[in-house]
């Protein structure tokens, strides 16, 4: 009966315990391979006829979150008769592929480091492993900004629209292995916009239709993100700033963020959220990792006791 919680806190612990595994191991990664394979091949890339790219990108789009999602299904339906156990482990296992919190927490430390022990450059370095934009020539409160923003966007994208979907299809079905595989879609389609989501030339075709599904499943857990800061502050300036961003989306937490630490994030050219009542320090990469990690339990805790609810 309980089978559903324990999957779901397990997969939580196995995440904060163990991280993500080196490439050759995550499922992720072979992911990344096949989009490779599929979007920045000189066939694709060099087509000149917009159509086409978009048809294309659609459609496999379509079938990389269908086909992964019934294998998952069927995999774990096909496991049902294992005893418990085994079952639980597999599940949680799969579902831990979904989101990740220890790993956003590894990267934004490494941008810590490098700025407390005065390495601008490898801050830099660090930086871009987080943001799309180029960290070249950030200085100290835009690596600052940058990072906090993208552990803010990542709490939503990385972590609660999983758990958020995985809640919703079992309320709905009933079923463990549609709420584990639905998921997995939803990691399909963000891990398609994060590599091929972009509008400049080589994917603003290609990359649409993920981009658009992306914006779409992240719709609601992003308008709920600044509920569970637990933050009035967070929640005024989320309400007042959201907007000013590119995506539809990542403004909400990114505001609530900046609600809740007293600060201004900005991306240079482009927006600036939230009101500096404090100096933007990288101190504050620490706090708000502690944020999301809180801000993380607090909305599992809910999607848990919404799951009981309905046992």
């Amino acid at each position: 009966m309980f089978e559903i919680i324990y999957i779901l806190i397990l997969a939580v612990v196995i995440d904060l315990v163990f991280g993500e595994p080196k490439n050759r191991f995550h499922p992720v990664a072979w992911l990344g391979k096949v989009i490779e394979m599929l979007f920045e091949n000189d066939f694709i890339l060099k087509n000149k006829n917009k159509l086409f790219k978009k048809i294309y990108g659609a459609a496999f789009t379509l079938i990389l979150m269908i086909a992964c999602s019934f294998i998952i299904f069927e995999f774990l339906n096909l496991i049902l008769g294992y005893p418990q156990i085994i079952f639980i482990l597999v599940s949680a296992v799969i579902l831990k592929f979904t989101f990740s919190i220890r790993g956003m927490g590894e990267h934004a430390n490494a941008v810590l480091k490098e700025l407390q022990s005065r390495d601008i450059g490898g801050a830099r370095a660090s930086v871009s492993m987080l943001v799309s934009r180029d960290a070249e020539k950030l200085n100290e409160k835009q690596i600052v900004s940058a990072t906090i923003e993208s552990i803010s966007e990542n709490m939503v994208d990385g972590v609660m629209s999983p758990v958020f979907y995985f809640t919703v299809a079992y309320l709905l079905v009933n079923s463990i292995p549609a709420a584990v595989s639905v998921a997995v879609g939803f990691r399909i389609i963000s891990t398609l916009d994060s590599m091929i989501g972009y509008r400049d030339e080589r994917f603003a075709d290609l990359g649409w239709f993920s981009a658009r599904l992306d914006d779409a499943f992240n719709y609601i857990p992003a308008r709920l993100s600044p509920v569970f800061f637990l933050n009035l502050d967070s929640i005024k300036i989320a309400a007042r700033d959201h907007r000013k961003t590119q995506s539809p989306n990542s403004g909400f937490p990114m505001a609530a963020a900046a609600g809740y630490l007293r600060v201004s994030l900005e991306k240079p050219g482009f927006y600036r959220i939230g009101d500096e009542k404090e100096k933007l320090k990288p101190e504050h990469i620490k706090t708000a990792l502690g944020i999301m990690d809180r801000s993380i339990m607090i909305f599992i805790l809910f999607n848990t006791s919404l799951i009981l609810l309905s046992i």
